[in-house]
């Protein structure tokens, strides 16, 4: 007798003792029966169907049962069990069309009739069919791609691995894919470049938008096949790569021909060289955005100009003077539409003198923020001098009475306050605006007062007795004209820090907790110039 029959021999008497153990509902001996045998002889099929029939009585995870039922369907074909535990398998790993179409063609056409398990079968293939998940993942194709056409191109890639039928309706319908936006985290700035070919290549010839972070690598991309029709382009700072000018102007030679909208968000290369290049390779360009400090150089006014350019979008840019505004108001002297906000060019009162060179300016949006102090004269001559059809303040923090100021020169148009509209024309949208400004100004002192109301006590040690001081809270329209006040906020910030007293106090004080007063001199005198530090009282 050689040595696979008797491993065969062997294995078949642990299958029998298995059987006899799962017939006492001894389990747990069953299991290890079958494992031994298995170990002997990897492809026993009565072994493996042990194997699935106790785990399942166990209750042991699906991931366990994985390869035995898999070896199992094919050694058997016609038996239910390795289906069932294929199945809940793959529902454990959220795999629910796939656990749907297995358990269909097991139940019509492979298992038979008189199986033990299939009613089991025909219960799981019910609850499928009940759940919420099911109806979604059984929609046709072309409704798929009607609902899948209103989603982000987040949640897009997020749908993509759900199930292989959404996987399919969106890998094959470029028409999904115009819009990619792509973020780098940091630290993973070698996937970008990958992501975008592996989008590039669902959206075929497709692409009209794209955000991405700029790069060399990123920008040499835009030159292929597939990026030949990209009308709106939106570049971001996720890497610390600043673009080298002369690189930057060759590859936009060839790319940006098309380009009808354009963005900046980040120091990525100087707002000069952007504005040559697009004085010589982009003459088509409707609209332009520089976000978020990036990096600004002293403008020079020149002859040339972007005329196609309606709207343009100037935010976050601390370093923006009223000059630079200036020169590109000479550059896009068509402009219809102006967001303006975030920067120190706001605070300038010639700054509205600069853009009154807009003459077919229609909607002003301007994004004050509590950073700076503003010059409500200056945008009052302006609005004076130059009616708009719209005023923008969206997400506005200046105080109420600021805005009523603003807008009391205007006649005609209209303004967009809080995400509402109102007629300045007619009286009573004027009446409602002015109510609305009101309400908001005193919800907002409500608001100041309860937190002024429940600021927290710091306690802390002084030379002679225990004083006490509110922690104030910063506040915008507050403002330090003196260096008293400058010192007061250095001492109380070193007494949060050291939780509620300084170290050089703590020293002051001998093992006893009496003062050691440092003024005095070797020989036991006090120096009569030293003096008390003020107590900051409730």
């Amino acid at each position: 007798m050689n040595d696979d029959e008797t491993g065969n021999m062997s294995a078949d008497y642990c299958v029998e003792l298995g059987q006899e153990h799962f017939k006492e509902a001894r389990y747990e001996e069953a299991y290890k029966a079958s494992e031994a045998a298995l170990t002997l002889l990897p492809d026993h099929v009565e072994a493996l169907k042990l194997q699935l029939i106790a785990g399942r009585k166990l209750k042991q995870k699906p991931q366990l049962l994985q390869i035995s039922a898999e070896k199992f369907m094919d050694a058997s074909p016609t038996t239910g069990i390795g289906y069932l535990c294929y199945c809940e398998w793959l529902l454990s790993k959220g795999k629910l069309v796939e656990a749907l179409d297995l358990l269909k063609s097991a139940t019509r056409f492979r298992v038979l009739h008189d199986d033990p398990h299939k009613d089991q079968m025909h219960d799981l293939l019910y609850r499928i069919r009940k759940t919420p998940l099911n109806f979604l993942v059984g929609l046709p194709p072309d409704v798929l791609c009607q609902v899948f056409s209103f989603l982000s191109f987040k949640d897009k890639v997020h749908c993509a691995a759900v199930s292989r039928v959404w996987r399919y309706v969106l890998t094959n319908i470029p028409f999904l894919w115009r819009d990619i936006h792509i973020e780098c985290p940091p630290g993973k700035e070698l996937i970008t470049v990958p992501a975008i070919k592996r989008y590039s290549e669902w959206a075929t010839s497709h692409i009209r938008s794209l955000r991405i972070p700029l790069s060399h690598e990123v920008l040499s991309l835009l030159s292929r096949p597939p990026f030949h029709h990209l009308r709106q382009v939106d570049f971001s700072a996720d890497t610390d790569e600043v673009m080298d000018p002369v690189i930057f102007g060759l590859i936009m030679e060839e790319v940006a021909e098309p380009w009808r909208h354009l963005g900046f968000n980040g120091t990525i290369t100087p707002v000069k060289t952007v504005l040559e290049c697009l004085l010589a390779y982009c003459p088509k360009i409707q609209s332009l955005t520089l976000h978020r400090d990036v990096l600004m150089e002293p403008l020079e006014v020149t002859n040339q100009a972007l005329d196609a350019i309606e709207e343009l979008r100037l935010l976050g840019c601390p370093t923006m003077q009223h000059r630079d505004i200036g020169a590109i108001c000479n550059l896009c002297p068509n402009v219809k539409h102006l967001h303006l906000g975030e920067c120190y060019a706001l605070v300038c009162q010639t700054t509205f003198a600069e853009l009154s060179k807009l003459k077919h300016l229609k909607k002003l949006s301007l994004y004050f923020t509590t950073d700076y102090r503003y010059s409500t004269s200056s945008i009052r001559e302006y609005l004076q001098g130059q009616p708009l059809e719209v005023l923008e303040l969206p997400d506005c923090r200046l105080r109420g009475y600021i805005i009523l100021d603003i807008i009391e020169v205007m006649t005609q148009g209209m303004v967009i306050w809080q995400d509402k509209g109102y007629s300045v024309s007619d009286e009573h949208a004027r009446m409602a605006l002015v109510k609305d400004i009101r309400s908001y100004d005193a919800e907002r002192e409500r608001e100041q007062a309860h937190h002024r109301s429940h600021r927290p006590r710091v306690r802390y040690r002084g030379r002679r007795q225990a004083h006490y001081a509110h922690v104030d809270y910063y506040h915008n329209d507050h403002e330090y004209d003196s260096e008293e006040d400058d010192q007061y906020d250095e001492e109380l910030a070193d007494f949060v820090v050291n939780d509620g007293y300084s170290d050089s106090e703590d020293d002051e004080y001998d093992d006893d907790g009496e003062y050691q007063d440092d003024s005095a001199t070797s020989n036991g005198e006090e120096d009569n110039d030293s003096e008390e530090p003020e107590a900051y009282e409730d």
